[in-house]
């Protein structure tokens, strides 16, 4: 395949410098060209819309007022009551002042086609034509439903044919005597003025106006008269009821297939949908009248440009750059290297001369370089194999205790890559200051290596613990360089060995508390009868609370041996079919009545849960001690909440309370006996819950904060 010559690729590179600028030219005049079209068409339509509420304003407004006048008038009221059950077929049924009355009100509002007034009695009047057909129940037409929902104020009706054919809106009122509805006044109005200001509007060729009322029907249309009273569904252009309500522009394809742009905003006081309708080809005709002008000129500079700078680079640049490429092909090619000579005294000659010293030296060092980078390619690749591959986290730090470099397991513990690590303190990757302080020392020489046990965050922001080899890497002249730093994971390890120690100190104090709670009770149920037959003896003695004190000092002290036999590992249970949620609701008044005595609440959030294998008696020890906890951690007005639902194919129940939460310092210790926070408690409430769900071979998990606690349990025996 020929290779491309120096000057066609400096001739299509010149072409495309010169031709990008112009389409991106080109591009932004028209962007800008449309857009300033598109703001004339908007303007076009806002002052249309501001001439149609114009228009619509100054008709109704002088309605609304009249009508409101007319109806709250106390001689409306009395000719309400005159009408009575009557219909109206003449004048002469009327008094002269009541038939002045209402011949007063048509002449203030010229624009009316009549004046109804319909009594709560079906007593009707309509003026001036007087109206009267004994079948025709006003009280069933809908503008008298809709006055009476709008009771107290205009409204104004969807637009309907009156008898004489033409198309009108109804302003409505209630008229209102004692409090209660005496009837309903009807203004008529004809559409015919609005249709003939709406035609006066000039908004370009093909362009028109449609006026649409709050249910989408066409109440002025000039150009299409034939949609009146049609609604867009009916006229197969629903878009009409779809657009946006802020004015913008959208488009869709008009029934005769041409483009349209409409223009949408909606009359304030009425509701109504003004939609100014656009020709698209007029707006694309005007933007190309704009464009193209200006595209002829831009396009005529950018060629004389174009031009001018290939002629000018042609001798300066493109023969240098070919007796350059030459040059440097010959070196890359192996064959003999002749230096390169430029008749000039520019920048190129320059170039070449220094080019020349540049091969020369390059071909001296070249032997080198080739073979030093392949022993340092290859100590990297088993580098890079032994460290990326390794399961313990491993690093090195410079003299500043920043990191140079970290392998992927570090990275899965930070939760960010490992290359983002690169740079950073120490301290600012997680690890304390034990840690930095050990890798100065050695920096600084105070020890020659380090070994420690360190805790560290995971990305769950978990502790783990790890045992840090610290070993420190030296340079030519012996001094500390690098500090390399290898560190294996024992969190495990020291999880076994924390939650053995706890299981045997609850199972040794188990195993106490039954070897002696025999002997220890049966003298204290004697003691306790005797101070009961005492105390009946003195019931109104000076020492009856005594006897009380001390009978309550020895039910505490049983209830004490009571949860000391509970931490037994062997102690046996019963174990029946049951589920979770009826345990619940069977102890909910009981931690409900303790809410209310102090001023919380209890919130419970019971799933549909499967039946698991419990013991009763047990189960309902665990939850009264944990919602006991909770209520007690709490200040007034907190909510404790009691939840279960299944996950995974474990029952899960979660008590959480509103507190300020546990010490992390208790916290690392929660379950082992004698721990607490309480004045007068004794550390075995939450050992008792322990070795209850160690029975029941579940799981317990706590997460505390300043918004509260949680215990979380997870039973997996679940039933099929």
């Amino acid at each position: 395949m020929r290779k491309p010559s120096i000057k066609g690729l400096f001739m299509f590179g010149v072409f495309l410098a010169c031709t990008i600028p112009f389409i991106l030219g080109c591009l932004y005049v028209q962007m800008m060209v449309a857009d300033e079209t598109r703001q004339d068409f908007e303007k076009t339509a806002f002052d249309a819309m501001e001439r149609v509420a114009a228009s619509v304003n100054n008709q109704l407004q002088p309605a609304n007022h009249l009508i409101s006048s007319f109806a709250k008038d106390e001689r409306t009221v009395q000719l309400f009551s005159a009408i009575g059950r009557r219909i109206i077929a003449d004048s002469s049924q009327l008094a002269p002042e009541e038939y002045q009355h209402i011949m007063v009100a048509d002449q203030v509002y010229r624009e009316s086609l009549h004046i109804a007034l319909v009594t709560n009695t079906d007593g009707y009047i309509r003026y001036p034509d007087f109206l009267a057909k004994p079948e025709f129940d006003p009280r069933k037409q809908d503008w008298y439903r809709q006055a009476v929902m709008n009771r107290g104020r205009p409204y104004i009706t969807e637009p309907h044919l009156q008898s004489g054919g033409e198309y009108a809106v109804s302003v409505v009122h209630t008229v209102e005597q004692d409090n209660e509805i005496a009837g309903v006044v009807e203004f008529s109005w004809s559409l015919r003025t609005l249709q003939q200001e709406i035609e006066k509007i000039d908004i370009g060729e093909n362009g028109y106006i449609v006026v649409l009322s709050q249910q989408g029907k066409i109440i002025a249309c000039p150009k299409h008269p034939e949609w009146l009273l049609q609604t867009s569904y009916e006229l197969n252009v629903p878009e009409l009821m779809y657009l946006d309500r802020q004015g913008n522009f959208a488009g869709r394809e008009a029934e005769t297939g041409n483009g349209e742009l409409l223009y949408v905003d909606v009359l304030p006081n009425t509701g109504w949908k003004v939609v100014a309708v656009f020709d698209k080809f007029a707006l694309s005709k005007r933007v190309g009248d704009r464009l193209y002008p200006i595209l002829y000129i831009y396009c005529a500079v950018t060629l004389c440009v174009l031009l001018f700078i290939y002629l000018l680079a042609q001798k300066k640049v493109i023969e240098p750059i070919r007796y350059l490429i030459n040059g440097a092909q010959a070196i890359t090619d192996g064959s003999s290297y002749v230096p390169i000579s430029i008749r000039a005294n520019d920048e190129f000659s320059v170039l070449a001369n220094t080019f020349n010293k540049m091969i020369h030296v390059l071909k001296k060092n070249t032997d080198k370089v080739v073979e030093q980078n392949l022993e340092i390619k290859k100590r990297e690749r088993e580098f890079k194999t032994l460290v990326e591959n390794a399961q313990d986290i491993i690093f090195r730090l410079s003299k500043n205790s920043n990191v140079v470099y970290a392998n992927p397991v570090l990275g899965n513990y930070t939760g960010m890559p490992s290359r983002w690590l690169i740079g950073r303190h120490i301290q600012d990757c997680g690890f304390s200051s034990l840690f930095a302080s050990t890798v100065r020392n050695i920096v600084d020489g105070k020890a020659k290596d380090g070994s420690l046990e360190i805790e560290l965050l995971n990305k769950s922001g978990e502790t783990e613990y790890f045992y840090a080899h610290i070993i420190p890497e030296y340079n030519d002249s012996q001094t500390v360089e690098t500090v390399l730093c290898v560190l294996r994971n024992v969190t495990h390890k020291r999880l076994m060995e924390k939650e053995m120690l706890r299981l045997d100190r609850l199972n040794i104090i188990g195993e106490i508390a039954a070897a002696i709670a025999h002997e220890v009770r049966n003298p204290m149920t004697t003691v306790r009868g005797f101070l009961q037959l005492l105390r009946k003896k003195e019931r109104d003695g000076e020492r009856q609370s005594f006897y009380d004190l001390m009978i309550e000092e020895l039910d505490r002290a049983n209830e004490i041996i009571t949860e000391f036999l509970s931490l037994a590992r062997n102690k046996t249970i019963k174990l029946n079919t049951m589920n979770l949620n009826g345990i619940i609701d069977a102890i909910t008044p009981l931690i409900r009545a303790d809410a209310l005595m102090t001023n919380r609440r209890l919130q419970l959030e019971l799933g549909e849960i499967p039946d698991l294998e419990l013991d009763a008696k047990e189960i309902r020890q665990l939850i009264l001690n944990l919602a006991r906890n909770g209520l007690e951690a709490m200040t007034s007005g907190g909510t404790l909440t009691i939840s279960t639902c299944e996950e995974q194919g474990s029952v899960i129940l979660k008590v959480s309370d509103q507190g300020s939460g546990i010490d992390p310092k208790v916290l690392k210790n929660l379950g082992m006996p004698f721990i607490t926070t309480k004045e007068n408690g004794t550390g075995l409430g939450l050992a008792v819950c322990y070795s209850i769900v160690e029975r029941h071979q579940a799981r317990i998990q706590v997460e505390s904060g300043s918004g509260g606690t949680t215990f979380c349990i997870r039973f997996s025996q679940v039933l099929a």
